[in-house]
């Protein structure tokens, strides 16, 4: 259970990843709506795995800024399944 709750360093995000963290959230919750809507088309649902993976890379480059014990390789092979599931979707 220590995995899943574990303390990442003290040190805050620069305000700039926050702020792309809040665009992805915003961009990823109006695409979501927008794939309710729609029936779930496949178009929007690729677009949001892109950029949920986008989400995860960031997360990856700022742990390997930060040193934080290999936990940046679980972002960067979330990030890699997310982008080869958008590929699948729009294949």
């Amino acid at each position: 259970m220590g995995l899943l709750f574990r303390r990442r360093s003290d040190e805050k995000s620069p305000k700039a990843v926050n702020f792309l963290r809040l665009v992805l959230a915003i961009s990823i919750t109006i695409l979501f709506v927008l794939a309710i809507i729609d029936w779930f088309n496949i178009i929007y649902l690729a677009i949001i795995f892109i950029l949920a993976g986008i989400g995860e890379l960031v997360d990856g480059i700022e742990g390997y800024i930060r040193k934080e014990n290999n936990y940046y390789l679980l972002n960067f092979t979330f990030a890699i399944l997310l982008f080869a599931l958008s590929i699948m979707y729009l294949t």
